[in-house]
């Protein structure tokens, strides 16, 4: 699934012939998964460490290696880790203009990155952006924070507007914290990207579509484009629904890959494509 208002970015597959001559264009970015090592290389007296993409069949047998997600913008390449349980921020581009990035995982809730996320946003606009969409689990949230519950580690905690004390988020459910992840990385996203692994995990049917929705207006309100992966058909309906709804503020696509004859070819629906098929149940994912 995809979303988003940056019209020169073109999306890269894994497929394997999108990772030929495109690589020079400076507005095509390319997505996929990798084995890699971390070497130590030494330069000039300094040892730093250099990720290496492990690309023939004899290296493979190497047992020492981790899966990571390759991004490419023109010859620029990162490598972004998927062992670590934390979003991530990137930034791609010049330092006048910087594209950033967010990761997050399937598992997501790395609270200390969470609490560095919120001192970005604090005593701006974006702190309401993340109370509103809390509301999708708790309609009584009133302000949040981020305290220090024991030596080194802090946590978030939240303000009900019907009750006086203080409550731990962490108290309420893995939905309201997974929203709390998707948010915060993504209002720290300005004109870049947000990758969100399986967008469903945590979240029940019911408040999907309402935070795709919300995700759609902070997309086009804070210039991100979004890359969410999803097996739920409950994900796909509610971005159906949001897309093709008479106020939904920019385009949006599914994108299917099917493995056929060892080779990934993608299928791809638009608004009104994927419409028809919710309607007559023709299976998308």
């Amino acid at each position: 699934l995809t979303v988003g208002t940056i019209d020169s970015l073109t999306v890269g597959t894994i497929e394997n012939t999108l990772f030929g001559e495109e690589r020079s264009n400076e507005n095509f970015i390319s997505l996929r998964f990798v084995r890699y090592s971390d070497e130590i290389i030494n330069e000039k007296g300094v040892d730093r460490t250099k990720r290496l993409i492990i690309e023939n069949d004899d290296d493979k047998l190497i047992m020492d290696y981790d899966i990571g997600l390759e991004i490419r913008r023109g010859k620029k390449i990162f490598i972004l880790s998927l062992h670590k349980e934390r979003p991530y921020r990137m930034t791609f581009g010049n330092s006048e203009n910087p594209e950033n990035f967010q990761f997050i995982r399937t598992r997501n809730i790395d609270k200390e990155n969470n609490g560095k996320l919120w001192d970005n946003i604090t005593l701006t606009e974006k702190e309401n952006f993340v109370i509103d969409a809390l509301k999708i689990i708790e309609p009584n949230v009133e302000r949040i924070a981020f305290i220090e519950d024991i030596p080194g580690e802090r946590t978030a905690v939240i303000k009900l507007n019907s009750n006086n004390n203080v409550l731990p988020l962490k108290s309420m459910g893995d939905g309201i914290n997974r929203v709390l992840t998707i948010i915060l990385a993504l209002v720290n996203s300005d004109n870049g990207f947000l990758l969100l692994d399986e967008f469903e995990n945590g979240l029940h049917y019911s408040v999907q579509e309402k935070l795709w929705e919300i995700i759609f207006i902070l997309a086009q309100k804070l210039n991100v484009q979004v890359f969410a992966t999803t097996h739920s058909e409950d994900c796909i309906a509610g971005f159906q629904k949001i897309l093709n709804s008479s106020n939904a503020p920019l385009d949006g696509k599914l994108i299917r890959l099917d493995f056929k004859n060892g080779i990934i070819k993608q299928v791809e629906f638009n608004a009104n494509e994927l419409k028809i098929a919710n309607e007559q149940d023709i299976e998308t994912r």
